[in-house]
């Protein structure tokens, strides 16, 4: 290659860096930001566990209830163990049956004589109360569904994570029960309910 293919070459490769090094050393202002990174978890609703508990008699006791006799059930506590507030709802299940199946023994209604009391306790609302109810008052295909209590509002009050209520029920036989009700055989279970508070929750079976 001669002197000034030589100085040509030198020349051009020397526009090329000095392009290159204009556009290198100029740039738009920049700047860049990112906020943290956030959850969200989902609440959790849940009450106790009832499964164990009896409404009226430990499992393996035996109570011969008579006339003017009163079955004193168990206490149940349900506590919300969730990090929700809910709004409880009760459901006392009740069965009566003559010994002979029947609940309707030689013509009598065998649910009017007997009673179910319920004592109701709620210390985070100081509200301490009892209430007697008749069976033959309780539409049968409901059970007791909240007649204690508004049944479309479950408690005045909502329960609170951490809270929690106690709930006894008694069962009498009225002193003016005939023989008729010798033998008879009363079956009682507890379901509780909760919900979400929201305006427009239902409880699942609505």
């Amino acid at each position: 290659m001669n002197k000034t293919k030589k100085v040509m070459v030198a020349t051009a490769l020397t526009g090329v860096l000095g392009v290159g090094a204009f556009f290198g050393t100029y740039s738009w202002f920049t700047d860049a930001t990112a906020t943290g990174e956030s959850e969200v978890t989902a609440g959790t609703l849940e009450i106790t566990d009832i499964a164990n508990e009896n409404v009226f008699l430990p499992e393996g006791e035996e109570f011969h209830i008579a006339p003017s006799r009163t079955v004193e059930g168990e206490t149940i506590t349900v506590a919300n163990t969730g990090n929700m507030e809910v709004v409880p709802r009760l459901k006392l299940n009740m069965d009566v049956n003559g010994d002979d199946n029947n609940d309707n023994y030689n013509g009598e209604d065998l649910r009017d004589k007997y009673e179910v009391t319920m004592h109701f306790e709620r210390e985070d609302r100081g509200y301490d109360e009892t209430r007697t109810l008749a069976l033959s008052d309780v539409d049968e295909d409901r059970g007791i569904i909240n007649q204690f209590f508004p049944e479309e509002d479950g408690f005045e009050y909502p329960v609170a994570p951490g809270d929690d209520f106690e709930v006894t029920f008694d069962l009498k036989l009225k002193e003016e029960a005939g023989n008729e009700y010798q033998g008879s055989v009363v079956t009682g279970s507890l379901e509780v309910e909760a919900k979400q508070t929201d305006e427009g929750a239902e409880y699942e079976n609505e």
